[in-house]
């Protein structure tokens, strides 16, 4: 996941951010958002960023594709549930760039 940041052209600010939250690796999920949270982790290359220091949220047209492509199985509430996810992210990825 690092590595795909870096690529992305993820703030360094991000990078380490993320790399202390990675540390903590295990989490209770409740078996009702098991696939959103699942699908969450699997795209997590697909940020868009209109600066280095502010974070667009996820690009839906790519998190589709991927989502089709990869075969992967969800139901309606599912993708509701990853938006919730994805504009929390954002916003905590987006807070944390506005205090440094």
């Amino acid at each position: 996941m690092i590595n795909e940041l870096r690529q992305s052209g993820a703030p360094d600010e991000v990078i380490e951010a993320y790399q202390g939250q990675a540390r903590q690796d295990q989490f209770e999920v409740h078996p009702d958002n098991w696939t959103a949270i699942t699908w969450f982790l699997e795209i997590d290359d697909c940020w868009r960023w209109r600066t280095p220091n502010h974070c667009l949220g996820l690009d839906w047209l790519q998190v589709e594709s991927e989502a089709r492509l990869r075969g992967f199985e969800h139901q309606p509430g599912d993708f509701q549930k990853l938006k919730t996810l994805a504009g929390e992210a954002r916003r905590l990825i987006n807070e944390k760039l506005s205090a440094n």
